[in-house]
């Protein structure tokens, strides 16, 4: 089988441990293997495995993608030698004696003929945003079933405040809360705290808010879930929104240059396919209203008898599919703006409220 890299390594990475295999050329025409078990993936031991891959010239490293372990390992390679994660349903071996040491050398082999693809992990920059907003939204989706607890707890005794109110702890509904916590039962008092329009709804609110709340048992539920609540409020997740925010208006313009660059990385060729003859008339005029550009690339019989081309062009040259109307209107915002402002507005891919903002590219 045709050798495709000279000088590569196989790396089987588990939680405390990494099997490393070198096959490079032995002088003689033929390959030379070498294998090493390191027992720490510590920094100081990753920073021994970089120097024994250094000292055999390697050129590509192949690791699977073990969990979360891979990390450590690619951070401290990326910037030495070219790393490759591998997806593993692509490096099934033959069923028998799996161990260690045969992973890394089926993974060195592969590499070295080039019989796997490697996954796309994006710059460091990106990775950081995305562990950012992953974490942000997993907290509001924590706050989201805090607040599912709090009716289920308030539906055990018998106050149906969500079947009136729209937002239980909006400000009327967690001023009746406040209120209950502290013992007061009285419908009466407790639907005089509503607020703006929900003083409209003041006789269903008082039938509502009649119930058989205890205050030695639900009060206490119900004070912990809005203390939890509270906890995941601002300026916890502000916090985290501020961090993925980074780039200003002149951060900005510092970064555009590496943006444009890795989006072109991405899209490769099919940056001229935009420019030529074959995009629809509508978007080659590059209407003068973001608005209405957004409304003909959300049109998808406008753009359907490219966009087969625009994924199979992606495909075939081993890049991920970005969508095609998010590259146009990316283009056309580089245009206008030249990287003065954030280039990606409108609705927001990973349905945040970050308008669309750099933190989710």
């Amino acid at each position: 089988m045709e050798t495709l890299v000279a000088r590569c390594a196989g790396l089987d990475v588990h939680k405390d441990s990494v099997t490393a295999c070198v096959w490079v050329p032995d002088g003689q025409g033929g390959r030379q293997v070498e294998t090493r078990r390191f027992t720490t993936t510590t920094t100081a031991g990753l920073v021994l495995l970089a120097e024994w891959l250094a000292s055999f010239g390697v050129s590509r490293v192949g690791m699977e993608s073990t969990g979360c372990y891979w990390k450590p390992v690619w951070q401290l390679l990326e910037g030495q030698v070219e790393c490759w994660l591998l997806n593993a349903a692509h490096l099934h071996n033959v069923p028998g004696r799996k161990t260690d040491v045969a992973d890394a050398a089926w993974i060195a082999q592969l590499v070295e003929h080039g019989l796997v693809r490697p996954s796309f992990v994006p710059p460091r920059p990106i990775r950081e945003l995305r562990e950012l907003t992953r974490y942000r939204k997993t907290q509001i989706q924590e706050r989201g079933r805090e607040v599912q607890r709090l009716d289920k707890v308030l539906q055990d005794a018998g106050i149906k405040l969500s079947s009136v109110a729209t937002d239980v702890i909006g400000v009327s509904g967690r001023a009746m809360l406040e209120a209950l916590v502290a013992g007061t039962h009285d419908p009466e008092v407790l639907a005089g705290l509503a607020k703006g329009r929900l003083r409209t709804k003041l006789p269903a609110l008082r039938e509502a808010l009649s119930g058989r709340f205890r205050t030695d048992h639900h009060g206490l539920l119900v004070g912990q879930i809005l203390a939890h609540i509270d906890y995941l409020l601002p300026p916890e997740i502000v916090a985290v929104e501020s961090a993925c925010h980074p780039w200003s208006e002149g951060e900005w313009d510092r970064r555009s240059g590496w943006w444009e660059a890795w989006m072109l990385r991405l899209a490769g060729d099919q940056v001229e396919s935009l420019l030529d003859e074959l995009l629809p008339v509508q978007v080659r005029e590059l209407p003068a209203e973001l608005a209405v550009l957004d409304r003909l690339l959300a049109d998808p019989r406008l753009l359907a008898p490219i966009q087969q081309a625009w994924e199979q062009a992606a495909r075939g040259h081993g890049r991920p599919t970005i969508p095609m109307g998010s590259f146009v209107r990316l283009m056309v915002i580089k245009q206008r703006t030249g990287w003065g402002t954030r280039p990606w507005s409108g609705r927001c891919r990973t349905r945040c409220t970050c308008a669309g903002s750099a933190c989710c590219p």
